[in-house]
C-alpha cells in the first residue's frame, strides 16, 4: 500500500511529517493481525484459545516502541475502531484473570506470618505489585480513608494497602452486584477487617469523607466520575489516577488530555507500565 492510499489520519490533526507513513501502516498491519486473531472468538468467551490471543496482543503493546508512529496512528480516522474492539476484549480478559485468582485463593488459607500477596497467584499479580507505585509518591497514615472507584470481584490493590500499610479504613466500590459477591466473599475468607466492600456507581458515589481516591481505568464513564470527585471530594483531597500512556490507549480511555484545571498534577509514576499500558498520576484538588 502505497502512501496516497492510506485511511486519512489527518481529520482532526495535520500529520508529523517527521513520522514516515510507512511506519504507521506497519502499525495497522501488526494490529490488525491481532484484530482477526482476536475476531475468531465470540465476545463472551473466555476459553485457552481467547486468552492466549489477548495475551499476544498485551504483549505486543507492552514491546511496541515506536511512541512517535503511534502517537500519529491516535490522530487516524480509523482508530476509534480499533479502541472500540480491543477495549472490550482486554476487560474480558482482565476479568478472566480475576476469576482465575479468585478460584486460587479461595482454595487457601493464610498463615500467621503471611502477607496477602505470597499467596496471590501470577494472573493477578500485576493488580497488585503495580501499587508499589503508590506507596513511592503518596504517604497513607493510620488514620486515612482510602477509596477505590471499580475495585473489581478480586480487590488486588486493596490487598497490597492491606499488606504494607496501616490505613485502617480501605473501601472499594463497584457497581456490579457479582463483583461485589466475589470481593466480600474473598475479603470475609481472610479476615480482612480493614478492607470494606461496597455496592456503588463512581457516578455517584459521595467521595467527602475520603482522603485519598483511587481513580482507575475500569472506573466508567471516566469523565463522569471525574465530574462526580469534583463535585464531592474534600478540596485537599489527593487523587490517584491511573491513565493509559501509549498503546495503552488501545484499551482503556485516557482522560488525563481533558483533566479539569482544578486537579494539580504533583507526581507522576516510573514507567511501570505493566500488563495494561498505565501509568500513576498524584493528583491533587484545589
Amino acid at each position: 500500500m502505497n502512501a496516497s492510499t492510506l485511511p486519512d489520519c489527518t481529520s482532526q490533526h495535520s500529520l508529523d511529517h517527521n513520522v514516515a507513513p510507512e511506519r504507521i501502516e506497519s502499525l495497522r498491519k501488526q494490529l490488525n493481525f491481532h484484530r482477526e486473531q482476536l475476531d475468531r472468538y465470540p465476545l463472551d468467551c473466555i476459553d485457552q484459545g481467547f486468552m492466549a490471543a489477548a495475551q499476544a496482543l498485551l504483549d505486543f503493546m507492552h514491546a511496541y516502541e515506536d511512541e512517535a508512529a503511534y502517537a500519529e496512528f491516535e490522530k487516524c480516522s480509523d482508530f476509534t475502531s480499533y479502541y472500540e474492539f480491543f477495549s472490550p476484549r482486554v476487560l474480558r480478559f482482565a476479568w478472566a484473570m480475576e476469576d482465575r485468582t479468585f478460584d486460587e485463593m479461595m482454595s487457601k488459607k493464610l498463615a500467621a506470618d503471611q502477607k496477602l500477596g505470597d499467596i496471590l497467584g501470577p494472573h493477578s499479580w500485576d493488580a497488585y505489585s503495580r501499587m508499589a507505585d503508590v506507596l513511592n509518591l503518596v504517604e497513607f497514615s493510620s488514620s486515612c480513608r482510602y477509596v477505590i472507584a471499580g475495585c473489581g470481584k478480586l480487590p488486588a490493590s486493596l490487598f497490597y494497602l492491606h499488606d504494607w500499610t496501616a490505613a485502617d479504613c480501605l473501601v472499594g466500590i463497584d457497581n456490579d452486584v457479582k463483583a461485589v459477591e466475589s470481593a466480600r466473599k474473598i475479603v470475609a475468607h481472610f479476615g480482612l477487617n480493614r478492607i470494606q466492600i461496597d455496592h456503588a456507581d463512581g457516578i455517584d458515589f459521595d467521595y467527602s469523607s475520603f482522603d485519598i481516591i483511587y481513580w482507575g481505568p475500569f472506573a466508567n464513564p471516566r469523565l463522569k466520575v471525574m465530574e462526580r470527585i469534583l463535585s464531592t471530594a474534600k478540596r485537599d483531597s489527593i487523587i490517584i489516577l491511573r491513565d493509559p500512556f501509549h498503546t495503552g490507549t488501545l484499551a482503556n480511555k485516557g482522560v488525563l488530555a481533558e483533566l479539569d484545571p482544578r486537579f494539580e498534577i504533583c507526581k507522576v509514576s516510573d514507567a511501570h507500565p505493566g500488563r495494561f499500558m498505565l501509568k500513576h498520576y498524584i493528583l491533587r484538588l484545589n
